[in-house]
Formats: structure tokens, C-alpha cells, sequence
């Protein structure tokens, strides 16, 4: 992330900026310990090989994957 740089004095008006942006960049973070949802969506997984693996799941829960 590249911040701005600091002013000379300290400002307000700043200081929050600065920490909406950093809420902004934080919010595209990956977390540890959170649950991650994919909705309408693929996952797509590289393989050793370099191939690129779409995983998908059914309305049972059984898994498959095609290739991209």
C-alpha cells in the first residue's frame, strides 16, 4: 500500500482521509479465520502443471472441477 506522504502539521481533516483509505485497502484483505463465500461465482485453482482448474459444487454437495 502506498500512503501519501505525512503534512507538517497534524490536520484533522487528514488524519481521516487517510483512515478511510486504509479501512478501504483493508476491506480487500484476505482474513484469517473468516468464512469466505463464493456466490455466483468459480473458484479457479492453478495446478502444479500451470493448468487452471474451475471447482464447483452441486445442490448435494458433491464437488467437480472442469478445466479453463
Amino acid at each position: 500500500m502506498n500512503l501519501p506522504s505525512a503534512p507538517a502539521d497534524y490536520s484533522q481533516s487528514d488524519q481521516s482521509r487517510l483512515r478511510q483509505e486504509i479501512k478501504a485497502a483493508d476491506l480487500q484483505n484476505i482474513k484469517r479465520g473468516t468464512d469466505y463465500y463464493v456466490l455466483n461465482g468459480r473458484v479457479i485453482l492453478k495446478a502444479p502443471n500451470g493448468s487452471f482448474w474451475a471447482l464447483q459444487v452441486d445442490n448435494a454437495g458433491a464437488l467437480t472441477t472442469t478445466a479453463v
